[in-house]
């Protein structure tokens, strides 16, 4: 290991910069696409970019975990 801690923090902060820049790519393309003329705040886009990252897993292991109990209950 070359870098150790360094490496590790720099690499994270590149995922964030490379997975923030996505997607304020596509919300820039859904503007476009509909015609959106209002703009939401840099803080606004990083912020619910954030939310969409962190929610989003969990609310997927949450829909898979009541399909497995209601399949379980039906047998």
């Amino acid at each position: 290991m070359i870098f150790g801690e360094v490496g590790e923090t720099l690499e994270l902060v590149g995922v964030v910069i490379t997975g923030s820049r996505i997607f304020f790519s596509v919300e820039e393309a859904y503007n476009h696409l509909w015609a959106a003329e209002v703009r939401r705040s840099f803080l606004t886009r990083f912020l619910l970019f954030y939310a969409n990252v962190t929610f989003g897993p969990l609310l997927v292991a949450y829909g898979f975990r009541l399909s497995a109990e209601l399949r379980t209950g039906l047998d």
